[in-house]
């Protein structure tokens, strides 16, 4: 990926990242013309699905419990069976 400064259109070199949720992230980046030297924080999402996961929801949903905690998952049985 590259990203240029939005000051000269020089290449940038990106200092550090965060990301701030899942398909969400900031760069924190510099600008390498040395007459320039702009430090600026620049983001980048995703923008949508072209093609659905292959996992499905129900592996998504044993895998999640599987890796509960046991009592966590005693937890769980106990609240769906008194909402069947």
């Amino acid at each position: 990926m590259r990203i240029t400064c939005n000051v000269c259109g020089s290449k940038s070199i990106i200092q550090s990242t965060k990301d701030a949720m899942p398909g969400y992230a900031k760069f924190y980046c510099i600008c390498t013309n040395p007459k320039c030297s702009h430090s600026f924080v620049a983001s980048w999402s995703y923008e949508k699905t072209l093609n659905p996961s292959l996992q499905q929801t129900n592996d998504l949903l044993i895998d999640m419990v599987q890796r509960m905690e046991p009592a966590q998952q005693k937890k769980l049985i106990r609240q769906l069976n008194l909402s069947l």
